[in-house]
């Protein structure tokens, strides 16, 4: 996966861990994008190591709608 920052100067505070919010873009292709919306699992390394990502059947459906919305251009 490949992320490039989105953002330049001051960043807004990230309201679930209370930390700096990070903006980043990821292409729409991604397998690791698409592979949180068509099977629900995504591999994710933080400062705390790597982890798999796993989500319920909602998120899963909300990461393709997602997915579908901004592949039409609209985002």
């Amino acid at each position: 996966m490949r992320l490039t920052q989105a953002r330049v100067g001051a960043r807004t505070i990230d309201p679930l861990s209370g930390g700096e919010a990070d903006d980043s873009r990821i292409a729409l292709n991604d397998p690791a994008l698409c592979g949180l919306a068509s099977r629900g699992r995504m591999a994710v390394r933080g400062a705390a190591g790597l982890f798999r990502l796993i989500t319920t059947a909602e998120e899963r459906r909300a990461a393709d709608d997602f997915l579908s919305y901004c592949s039409v251009g609209r985002a």
